[in-house]
């Protein structure tokens, strides 16, 4: 489709009274000082196919009446109007469009008011009647987004009229096609599944979370194996602990048995000693007996008190090492808990914060959904024929008042339903999200009360340790003094003395007699020994052994520990892939994308991704000149000639070609520009009037 503008008339349009401007088609300039219209001529043209300046503001926006200068307000009762005669494909088309007032007389009035404003729309002098019949008839030519693209050189490649994300879209649908961009999408086709319409830097931020938190979770869960390794008690050979055990009782009981032995042979020295008397001697041989009999009765009382203390405090000591093991266990468990507790919150606060946006962008569409619906329909049929003045028949207005309201409710309708749609897929979300709240709630609730479990038992087994640890143990020298200080052992002593008293007065014992008893008394200290150190031995061995029990169920909650930390380890190995995948793509989309457009135009370039701080990759889209100069930093010239090289690509790609109107055209010396185009340049030149120059 290819669109020329022969001719174009304006009346009592944006201040020009009476304007006729004949093109014939051809390339133009229009020269004239700055305030003359030049501009004008431009909105002229997009306000009679479309209604909008070139800025897209309606008559609601910018003044199309010719002010008065001695009232400051429009003319009153004047025709606005603006016709063009267009070459489209080859075939002539007059349009008109015109902006009427509708004055009316009220009841009881003298002098009319005005009542609004009406449209009216001519087709090669034909009244299509409705706006409506008008659009499609320009819609069949172009569309009104391709017509400002193709005639404003400054439409596609400026954010006032297109945003970045629009002018990217259309940039990626002009080489959907190309071979190199295909191999992209098919090379990477499990990224873009993953991405699943997601922008790609949100895509890698969302794995940057993702894998955050895994290694959070691992950093944990190593810690508190650590923790548990470095509590591990100190590990002990069962084996060798009961072999030092036998080792130590034979020791024991051999070193007791050649004791006794040694009594024994003491005990015999005693009763032979004398030998001269055999009465003196077997009835001191006897008292002797007695004697020993005695000392062993006091020596017995005293190794079972001492005996019974002992297993008194090996009580204490175990009941100690239990407690203070259940601590250990319940301060282990706490640490795991409070860590869980502190992600889940961590967790939570995200969640809420996600809500919390949700919920203002669907307080957002709220006001846009209330200020849609209080939208009331405002239209004013014309009622007189503008060829003849008479009044135009009921059914037409009423028809065309009908085709109005339609028009309105369907668009009103559109975006109602726009907002309605959107709001339900934010309404989804934060259903979702708030399950997943609700979700992290319970499990915040649960590891708080679990938190609160173990404190309890923590301080339990503290004052449980507390209490056993002020449990005194048996003093041995006390528990002897108290045997000593008892009745029966005083008594037993006394009956000693009295049968030494008694040995000694039915004989005279040789002095190694006393000798031997000495030793034998020193013996017996010594078989006492042997018996305490083999106790207490025994208790470390039962002690070792209670220690290999603990360590061995701090070991299995190790390797489950550790299975743990292997999915989290895995997980963060996976997104370290899924990163690399995605740079991969953002490389291969970098290097393919920008040299398969920067290869359709002559003029542009452009930058369709940048870099961030921390190195990350984010789309964009801006356009450069060849020297890589975007286009914020470029002069108006290269601007013109990057908008126009964009307009001749996209009028290839669309199959249309449509005026371009350069403004300020003073800024750049080309005046010739390799398009199809009918190109309108608007100079600014210091000159007494409006001047148009055609080729």
């Amino acid at each position: 489709m290819e669109i020329k503008i022969k001719r174009l008339r304006l009346r009592n349009f944006k201040g020009v009274r009476e304007a006729d401007y004949y093109f014939g088609g051809k390339n133009a300039t229009i020269e004239g000082p700055n305030g003359s219209g030049k501009s004008t001529v431009f909105d002229a043209f997009t306000w009679l196919l479309f209604g909008k300046d070139h800025r897209d503001q309606t008559t609601n926006t910018f003044e199309l009446k010719t002010i008065d200068p001695a009232t400051g307000k429009p003319y009153p009762r004047e025709e606005h109007w603006v016709e063009a005669i267009l070459t489209v494909d080859g075939q002539d088309h007059t349009l008109r469009r015109s902006w009427n007032e509708n004055w009316v007389k009220p009841t009881g009035e003298t002098d009319d008011v005005l009542k609004g404003h009406t449209s009216s729309f001519y087709v090669d002098g034909v009244d299509v009647v409705t706006k409506l019949a008008f659009d499609t008839l320009i819609a069949g030519w172009i569309k009104e987004d391709n017509f400002k693209l193709l005639t404003n050189p400054h439409y596609f490649i400026d954010d006032s009229f297109t945003s970045w994300k629009e002018r990217r879209k259309a940039l990626l649908d002009l080489v959907r096609d190309d071979p190199r961009w295909t191999k992209v999408q098919e090379d990477f086709a499990d990224v873009i599944q993953k991405l699943a319409g997601r922008n790609i830097d949100d895509y890698r931020k969302r794995l940057t979370l993702e894998k955050n938190a895994n290694k959070r979770d691992l950093a944990t869960i190593l810690s508190n194996i650590d923790g548990i390794r470095m509590a591990l008690p100190k590990e002990e050979d069962t084996a060798a602990v009961a072999n030092r055990l036998e080792i130590l009782k034979a020791k024991r009981d051999k070193a007791v048995a050649e004791l006794t032995e040694k009594i024994e042979a003491i005990d015999r020295s005693i009763a032979s000693a004398d030998e001269a008397d055999a009465s003196r001697k077997a009835e001191n041989a006897s008292i002797w007996a007695e004697i020993t009999a005695v000392q062993l009765e006091m020596n017995n009382s005293i190794d079972k008190a001492k005996d019974a203390a002992r297993a008194k405090n090996n009580a204490r000591n175990e009941a100690i090492f239990e407690a203070q093991k259940k601590l250990n266990e319940a301060t282990l468990l706490y640490s795991t808990h409070k860590d869980k507790h502190k992600t889940l919150l961590s967790m939570l606060s995200e969640r809420e914060t996600h809500r919390g946006r949700l919920a203002a962008d669907l307080a957002a569409l709220g006001d846009r959904y209330k200020e849609e619906k209080a939208r009331a329909f405002d239209f004013t049929a014309e009622t007189r024929c503008p060829y003849c003045g008479q009044e135009m028949p009921a059914t037409t207005i009423e028809q065309a008042t009908v085709a109005a309201r339609d028009a309105f409710l369907k668009k009103q309708k559109d975006v109602i339903d726009g907002i309605l749609s959107t709001a339900k897929e934010i309404k989804q979300e934060i259903t979702d999200t708030d399950a997943s709240i609700n979700k992290l709630q319970e499990q915040v609730s649960s590891i708080s009360e679990k938190c609160e479990q173990d404190k309890t038992e923590m301080s339990e087994w503290t004052d449980e340790v507390e209490r056993l640890s002020k449990q005194p143990e048996e003093d041995l020298k006390s528990i002897e003094d108290q045997v000593r200080a008892s009745e029966e052992y005083k008594a037993l002593a006394k009956k000693e003395q009295e049968l030494r008293a008694k040995a000694f007065r039915t004989a005279s014992r040789p002095a190694e007699i006393d000798e031997l008893v000495n030793r034998r008394k020193e013996i017996e200290k010594a078989i006492n020994d042997e018996k305490s150190s083999y106790a207490k031995a025994e208790l470390q061995a039962k002690e070792a052994l209670s220690v290999r029990k603990v360590r061995a169920e701090q070991e299995e909650l190790i390797r489950k520990k550790e299975g743990e930390a292997k999915s989290f380890a895995d997980a963060v190995a996976r997104n370290e892939r899924d990163e690399a995948r995605a740079a991969e793509y953002v490389k291969a989309v970098v290097d393919s994308v920008e040299d398969v457009i920067g290869e359709m135009f002559h003029v542009a370039r452009w930058k369709m991704f940048d870099r961030t701080m921390d190195g990350g990759i984010v789309e964009m889209c801006e356009v450069c000149d060849p020297d890589g100069t975007p286009y914020r930093s470029m002069n108006d010239a290269m601007k013109i000639l990057c908008g126009i090289d964009c307009i001749c690509v996209f009028s290839d790609h669309i199959g249309s070609v449509a005026p371009i109107f350069i403004d300020n055209a003073e800024g750049i010396l080309q005046e010739t520009f390799d398009t199809k185009a009918q190109v309108i340049r608007l100079v600014v030149k210091d000159i007494d009037k409006l001047t148009l120059i055609t080729e």
